[in-house]
């Protein structure tokens, strides 16, 4: 426990002794209080941009996901890059094309 008053205790007394509050102060937080009351819950409304942007993204995501689990495209994916490396590997066998040529005569 402190026994000395420091620079920022007297700083505390100095501020308190400089507020003034009006005669009204507790009406007007008694009516802050009631209009936050009468708000509809902040966690369904999506009236902020921010609000708006994650909700979207979420239901993306979940509707993303249904389509990739349900459809199995992710293996369609993988089995299409195979199949275009086994025939660039076998343009590179036969043809003595390399990966740069392949890729520069596909337009990339």
């Amino acid at each position: 426990m402190q026994q000395k008053w420091d620079d920022l205790d007297k700083l505390i007394l100095d501020s308190k002794q400089h507020i003034e509050t009006s005669k009204d102060y507790n009406e007007i937080l008694m009516n802050k209080i009631r209009n936050k009351k009468r708000k509809k819950s902040g966690i369904f409304c999506f009236n902020s941009d921010f609000r708006r942007i994650a909700a979207a993204s979420c239901i993306m995501a979940g509707i993303f996901m249904m389509v990739m689990f349900t459809t199995d495209i992710q293996y369609n994916i993988i089995k299409t890059q195979y199949k275009i490396k086994m025939q660039i590997m076998a343009m590179q066998y036969k043809y003595g094309y390399t990966i740069d040529e392949i890729l520069n005569w596909l337009g990339e």
